[in-house]
């Protein structure tokens, strides 16, 4: 089991893997990482584009990669994951927390 992150301004307790915009790496999907400061970035980026009052916020998961791993696509330079099958999301991947970030200067 290892755990990933997403970095969005909203939490995610139960993703879906159709949404999202067509113009991703890898297009629609749930896209998550290995590495905390990659999705911590991320949902800095996200929260700005929102607006001053949005928070960036991680969401934490345990993910069953090993069971999982035929069913995925995987890009080595950034470690980014990105789950395209509902059936994956619901079988191996498991909600633990979302993180809400501080935001400088405040």
């Amino acid at each position: 089991m290892m755990t990933v992150y997403h970095g969005s301004y909203v939490s995610v307790p139960q993703p879906l893997a159709k949404i999202g915009r067509n113009n991703l790496d890898f297009g629609k999907g749930f896209y998550v990482t290995n590495i905390r400061k990659q999705a911590d970035a991320w949902a800095t980026v996200v929260a700005g584009r929102k607006g001053r009052n949005v928070k960036p916020i991680v969401s934490v998961f345990h993910f069953d990669k090993e069971q999982a791993l035929g069913q995925l696509k995987y890009k080595n330079v950034n470690h980014q994951l990105c789950i395209l099958s509902q059936l994956v999301i619901d079988q191996y991947l498991h909600f633990v927390e979302s993180i809400t970030l501080s935001v400088e200067g405040e």
